[in-house]
């Protein structure tokens, strides 16, 4: 087959079109406002938990400062990937579901 035969059987078939179900970009508002305060949640959750042990007795004064430098990586971690689901809600219910339950594991485990 010669290349302009095989130009003209791509033009016949048409313009290649997506799958549906794999717009990315839908719903990017409520994606990136879920992204931003859940993963800051979230991320505030993963420092408290590093801080967790030996918190009482600690002299280690480097850990604070891991424990604040750690959360823009997470936080923005969190942020990229939510671009991930497949729609807003579903980023405001894992999300803020991962909120909650950090938090209410933190709260069982903090002295």
């Amino acid at each position: 087959m010669s290349a302009t035969q095989n130009n003209e059987a791509r033009k016949a078939a048409g313009p290649a079109r997506p799958k549906p179900g794999t717009d990315l970009g839908k719903g990017w508002l409520g994606k990136t406002l879920a992204g931003t305060f859940c993963g800051l949640a979230i991320a505030l959750i993963a420092s408290g938990f590093f801080m967790l042990p030996d918190t009482k007795y600690n002299t280690v004064f480097d850990k604070y400062q891991i424990a604040m430098w750690m959360v823009p990586p997470i936080w923005l971690a969190v942020l990229s990937f939510c671009y991930l689901f497949r729609d807003a809600l579903r980023a405001w219910l894992w999300l803020g579901g991962a909120s909650v339950a950090g938090f209410a594991l933190f709260k069982v485990l903090a002295p």
